[in-house]
């Protein structure tokens, strides 16, 4: 053998022993986390070699985004995972103990309806918040849900009548996937109402969100959020005993019917950084009828939004950008051009529009509104419905 090869052989090793080493970290649902810094790509070829030793093909599931690589496989009552992080010379070790691994179809359906179109709910405003909430209509009474705005103004009854409009008569509307990104009230409180009232005219097969543990937020923050942990998301799991709740993963993809969905970052990819609630948004690309749609919740921080650019980059570009944090007050400019979108789904209300121009991520936005770069969808009086 070379003696290169015998420094390689070195030096996967030490990796190795290094991980075995490393803190663990506790991401919430019987979830644990690890990271080996400073790694090359053959150290993850070793990791992966040692996850998946032992497990039937069917059990894996590799995935490769820009230059990132994936691997997961069912483990026993859970699952495991690792991937390398190109950027960062890292890898990432997820390891569940108990839950199962989100499918790579949620429907048997192959496609409902060629033609779609995607709603863009305009928040209350009474409401002292922008809101967030998206509704993709699949065709034959089949839904995606994002999210859906906080709870004033009738937003979960607003919610109900366009699943029934767009289901056939004497049918259940279903929701194939509700995507939930993070935790704040004015993207769950509507879900939380619409559940607890439409609990039994709707059927709700499957729920996607990764829920960071409470400990895992600044201080200051978790006052504010007590609601969700404390009533909300008990009561949501409890109306929905039917539901699959999956745990999202960076680096996992599944299809509902002929539509895909990539996810590309959860609260899990800055561990151990404590977080504030817009940055544990699950950040999607979402493939519709040959175009794609960048959805990047709340991610507002600077580590978060850097990490979405280095890792990504052109692989971000885009039909649609959904405005991170309603397009103000947020480092999402570092990722913007990446997307660079022709369209823009800008979830704000009017009355705040002077308010936010202070900040540079509103003044981009503005500066291409005026300009006519790209269209606009705002949610300013209206809802937005696009043909897709």
């Amino acid at each position: 053998m070379k003696e290169s090869e015998y420094a390689k052989l070195s030096r996967v090793s030490k990796s190795i022993d290094e991980f075995r080493k490393m803190p663990i970290y506790y991401s919430g649902d019987d979830t644990f986390i690890t990271n080996i810094e400073n790694a090359e790509f053959d150290d993850f070829l070793q990791v992966k070699s040692e996850i998946t030793a032992g497990h039937p093909t069917d059990d894996v599931y590799e995935y490769e985004m820009a230059e990132n690589t994936f691997c997961w496989v069912r483990d026993g009552e859970g699952y495991s995972g690792a991937y390398y992080v190109h950027c960062r010379k890292q890898i990432r070790i997820v390891k569940r103990l108990a839950g199962e691994m989100i499918p790579k179809s949620l429907t048997d359906e192959k496609v409902f309806e060629k033609n779609k179109k995607l709603i863009q709910l305009c928040p209350d405003d009474k409401s002292d918040n922008f809101g967030m909430g998206y509704i993709l209509c699949l065709g034959k009474g089949h839904f995606i849900i994002y999210d859906g705005n906080g709870d004033l103004g009738g937003m979960a009854d607003k919610i109900y009548k366009y699943l029934v409009t767009n289901t056939p008569e004497g049918q259940k509307p279903i929701i194939d996937a509700w995507v939930v990104t993070h935790i704040h009230w004015d993207h769950v409180a509507a879900m939380f109402v619409f559940v607890k009232e439409y609990a039994e005219s709707v059927e709700v097969r499957n729920v996607i969100t990764n829920i960071p543990p409470h400990h895992n937020l600044y201080i200051k923050e978790r006052g504010m959020n007590t609601d969700f942990y404390a009533r909300w998301w008990p009561k949501i799991l409890s109306w929905l005993p039917e539901t699959k709740f999956w745990k999202a993963h960076t680096g996992q993809a599944f299809n509902v019917a002929d539509v895909k969905i990539e996810i590309l970052y959860t609260q899990e990819d800055l561990y151990p950084e404590t977080l504030y609630p817009n940055d544990t948004s699950v950040v999607t690309l979402m493939y519709v009828n040959g175009k794609k749609i960048f959805f990047s919740g709340d991610v507002e921080y600077e580590p978060t939004c850097r990490l979405i650019h280095d890792m990504y980059g052109s692989y971000l570009k885009s039909d649609f950008y959904q405005a991170s944090h309603h397009g103000w007050n947020s480092e999402a400019l570092l990722f913007y051009d990446d997307v660079d979108a022709p369209n823009v789904l800008w979830p704000l209300r009017y009355r705040f529009w002077d308010t936010i121009q202070q900040f540079k991520s509103t003044q981009r936005l503005t500066e291409d509104l005026k300009q006519n770069k790209r269209k606009f969808y705002m949610t300013i009086d209206s809802d937005s419905i696009i043909e897709l």
